[in-house]
């Protein structure tokens, strides 16, 4: 689209100082302003130093707390080792579990040895089953599932197993 020159009138009114109503009448032939034909816009603004500007402390997400623990909803017990069972070892193992969103066991860690090398036997037994556990997981104060760490202490004692 080729632009075409102003009008005579047009020039008097810009001298006599109607350059609003100039502007005007000439949007009003052309059909819209410098974008809707087609030409580039350029505009001219202030660059401020972001450095000098205090920007308000960034609120950090809110923690979640839980309202409501997970629960289980399917744990198998571990099975007494045969090799402590044969030797007469009793044991305890103590664990926690971090339950995820889904009620899974996302993690887990064993706390402190309470007997010895035999422990392992007890944790390995652990280890076994724990894949298997489900649970139902804890609940934020909106209702929401969230994850949350779980503690078990599990007793191997001969007669029965993992209570």
């Amino acid at each position: 689209m080729e632009l075409r020159p102003a009008r005579a009138g047009l020039r008097r009114e810009r001298r006599n100082g109607g350059r609003d109503r100039a502007a005007n009448r000439l949007r009003r032939e052309w059909g819209g302003g410098a974008a809707s034909r087609g030409l580039k816009v350029v505009r001219r603004t202030r660059v401020l130093d972001l450095a000098l500007i205090d920007e308000p402390a960034k609120k950090k997400p809110r923690e979640r707390r839980v309202a409501v623990p997970p629960k289980v909803s399917y744990r198998p017990q571990p099975v007494y080792p045969d090799s402590a069972e044969k030797r007469g070892l009793e044991g305890v193992v103590t664990l926690r579990v971090l339950v995820s969103e889904k009620g899974t066991v996302a993690k887990h860690e064993f706390r402190g040895p309470e007997g010895g090398s035999e422990d392992q036997l007890f944790v390995k037994s652990v280890l076994d089953v724990l894949p298997q556990w489900q649970f139902q997981p804890a609940l934020d104060e909106e209702g929401k599932p969230i994850e949350a760490w779980r503690e078990y202490r599990m007793v191997f004692k001969m007669g029965g197993s993992g209570r």
